[in-house]
Formats: C-alpha cells, structure tokens, sequence
C-alpha cells in the first residue's frame, strides 16, 4: 500500500466501509507507515489522511473502534517522526488512554516548549508523563520508552546553549530523582548497553507477526497460563525487572511464592517472543535452508544457551513455512537449566516437528554424542543472546568446535549468532571470533527488527536492535 492508496480510501471510503478496509489491510497499512520518509509531499498526504477522517465527523464509538486507532497511532507517530508536533495533537486528542497516548502526549508536552528555562522547570513533569506509559498493559515497552528518554536527550538537549544542556544533563545523573523515577534510573543503567547505536539498519521491509501456528504454541504452553493468573500479582514491569532480572534470574529457582516453572513461563511471557522474531530473521537471511534441507544427511541444529528452545521452535516454523509440510532436522539444546530445558521440550512438541527427529537437551556442549551427527547435511551451531553472559564457557565451545572440525571435515559447519547492538556486550564474542583458526563471515549487520506479539494487534509495532552475524567455519 501507498501512502496515495490510503488517501483514496479514507476519502471515498464511509465510516464501516472505511473499518473494513483498514481489518482487510491493516499489514499492509503497518509497512506503509513504517516505510514512509517524511517529505513535503508525504507529508500533505498524511494531513489530507487527517482532514479527511475530521470531516467524516466519526462518533465516538466509531473513534474506538481498534481500526481507527490504528490508524491515528499510525498518523501520529509518522507526524512524531516527521517532528510535526500540530498533527501530532491533532492525532493524539482522537487516541484513547493507552500506552501510546503516553508516549506521544510526553513527547508532545517537550515539543510545547517555548523557553530553554522549560527544559529545567518541567524536567520533573516530563518524567513523570512517560513513567505513565511503563505498567500500562500486558506489553512491556520498555524499550521503546527507554528510547524516547534516550531521544529527548540525545537530539532534544543536544541543541540546547551548553549552559542549559549542562544543567540538563545534571538532572539526568541527580540521584534523588534517580530513586524517585525508575524510569531514568533504569535509563542510567542500560543507555550504554541496550539503547541503538546510531549505524543500526531500519528492515523495513518486514513486520513480524505471530503465525497460527506459532500463536497456537504461545497461547497453548505460556501466554492463557499466565494471563489467566494476572501475571502471578506482577506488573509485566515487575516481572521483567524483579522476577526474571532481565533473562539473567536463576531458573532452576522460584521466586518468593512462584514455583521455578511459573518464573520461566513468566519469563517466555516477557522475552521469549521478541527472540522468537529476531531468530527467524537470521534464519531468513542466510541460504542454509536452500543449500542443505533434505540433501545428503540431515541439517543438526545446536541451540547454544537454548532457554525455552526459542530458536529451534523458530526453525522448525521457518521450514514448516517454507515447504507446508513438518520440519526435518535433528535439535540439540544446550541450557544449565533443567526448567527451561522442561519448557524446551514442551515447545518442541508440536505438530510441525515428527518425532522421527532426534531432540536432545543437555547442560554442556561437551555431552552430545557425536554419533547423533554422523548423517549431518550440515551442522549449525545457534547463539542467540547468549554471549553477552559472563558464564558462557567459550573456551569449551571453541574445543568443541575444532573437535567436529577434525572428526567432519566435509560437513560444512556454521555459527549463527544475535546478540544486542552495544559493543562491550560483544567483547566476548568477538574475542570468541579472533580465536577461530578458520571462519568466514557470510552476514554481518545491526538491524532494527519489527514486530507484534500478538495477531491482529494494532498499533505502532514493538522493535529491537540486533547485532546479526553469520559465520563459516
């Protein structure tokens, strides 16, 4: 769809005809937006979008309706992008209370200011506008907030006289507003760890949405479980911050009154989806498939650091996907926690992946019996989010590696890895890279991957920066 194609709709289109369209097109609306690059001329087209739907004179029931926010978010952050703050308003009055009415209204409310003496005298009111957005659904969008934080101070101070940036900045480090907002607290923590670095790749060609199949998984082995037990008390920022520590909790441990097996379904609820989108990105990028399903042997896939086998039920969609029938390819998963392996197991019982497939879990590499790759078309070794851990045995990983080199010397043999964009957490992948007697980079590129966590969900979608890599070893 064209921004010119939406234009004509909206305005030849009434009220229901109009909803209808936007249900029969909504993915196609989504990529509209995502891809439109504000410019004189797609500019006018958005605002007559905007005149247009004034003039329909909606009800307020209609307003509601989840198409017609869609597409006022949709209006509203293209605007935000375009830094045109009148129709951001203008879009905003029609978005009822949700998290991105919040969003929008605290970028809104910074944009209004008409001094540099605001930047200081509202500093307070601005954080507490976007703290709103934090707790606001079964979402967590931290990122995103984070990220409009990091861009208010990044872009918004940085053009301020350095008398006022300075004292800015100052309010930003000031530690009783630091334990009084969480938020900029949490901003202090991760601004240089998990916030884009400014050379990441935009994919906006594609928005990743739950298939039926993988929604069905979802629904079936995490998502009914934990929305049925009102995320065990928790606010999905509680449970990200608290309970999983940001993936990095001790699984095999419960928390306070949850048992092991509620804090990892609680952390598949938090995490697993937005690893799940960015696994079947890299899987889409390379030619494995291509050059090795159903040729000599079967494709192995070791799942290094596995979780809830996140990627390998992300494998066996993108080939179940791709040729409509059951996966075929031997799993390995590698996790020091018997919980997430039990979760791996009930995920990967499916009806896409024939239990004619070896499936296998362990806790170190050093375990797979070699026999299991004998019949190998090739072999890949996948490090999703793994190696920013300061525990990962990268020492073992590297003699297992030269150990199937020697013992498969014509199995070809590949390293996907995924890991956030910051360098310092890449410090012990590269370090992994240099000590590589043999490899050659196929893929390398930070990317900005697009999605929703669920089907039919309106709205701007969710996204994360990853550092993609694709070796041959």
């Amino acid at each position: 769809m064209k921004p010119e194609d939406l234009l004509e709709n909206v305005v030849l289109l009434d009220s229901d005809n109009l909803i209808r369209f936007v249900t029969d097109n909504e993915n196609g609306m989504r990529l509209c937006f995502l891809q439109a690059h504000p410019s004189t001329e797609t500019n006018k087209i958005f605002q007559r979008v905007i005149s247009s739907l004034a003039q329909k004179s909606l009800a307020d029931w209609e307003i509601n309706t989840p198409e017609i926010q869609s597409l006022y978010t949709h209006l509203a952050f293209f605007f935000k992008k375009a830094n045109k703050w009148q129709y951001v308003d203008t879009c905003t009055t029609n978005i009822e209370g949700n998290i991105f009415k919040r969003r929008l209204s605290a970028w809104l409310h910074y944009k209004r200011y008409n001094t540099y003496q605001l930047h200081l005298d509202e500093f307070e009111n601005y954080l507490s506008k976007l703290s709103l957005a934090l707790d606001d659904g079964d979402d967590d969008y931290t990122y995103e907030i984070l990220s409009d934080l990091h861009e208010y101070k990044t872009i918004s101070i940085g053009n301020l006289p350095e008398k006022y940036k300075t004292a800015v900045i100052a309010l930003f480090e000031d530690n009783v507003l630091n334990e009084k907002y969480p938020l900029l607290k949490q901003h202090k923590a991760e601004e240089l760890s998990k916030l884009p670095d400014i050379d990441v790749v935009k994919d906006n060609g594609k928005i990743h949405i739950p298939t039926l199949f993988a929604q069905s998984i979802f629904l079936e082995t995490f998502i009914t479980y934990v929305k049925d037990n009102d995320l065990f008390g928790y606010s999905i920022q509680q449970a990200a911050e608290e309970v999983i520590k940001k993936g990095q909790a001790n699984f095999d441990l419960g928390y306070q009154t949850l048992t092991s097996t509620q804090v990892v379904k609680l952390y598949c609820y938090c995490n697993m989806r937005m690893h799940y989108f960015s696994s079947l990105s890299i899987f889409e990028r390379s030619k494995l498939l291509d050059l090795f399903y159903k040729t000599n042997g079967k494709i192995k896939f070791i799942d290094i650091g596995c979780g809830p086998a996140t990627s390998g039920l992300a494998f066996v969609e993108y080939i179940y996907a791709r040729t409509g029938l059951p996966s075929i390819f031997d799993y390995f998963g590698i996790d020091i926690s018997i919980t997430m392996q039990q979760q791996g197991k009930e995920m990967m019982t499916n009806v896409a992946f024939p239990s004619t497939n070896t499936i296998e879990f362990c806790t170190d590499i050093e375990q797979i019996d070699e026999f299991y790759l004998e019949n190998s078309s090739c072999i890949i070794l996948n490090a999703c989010y793994v190696f920013a851990s300061e525990h990962l045995p990268i020492d073992k990983i590297i003699t297992y590696i030269n150990r199937i080199k020697i013992r498969f010397p014509y199995t070809p043999k590949y390293l996907l890895f995924q890991n956030p964009v910051y360098e310092p957490l890449n410090r012990r992948y590269l370090e992994f890279k240099a000590s590589l007697v043999e490899k050659e980079v196929i893929y390398t590129n930070k990317e900005r991957i697009f999605y929703y966590n669920q089907r039919n969900q309106y709205g701007e979608p969710k996204y994360r920066d990853v550092f993609f890599e694709i070796l041959k070893l």
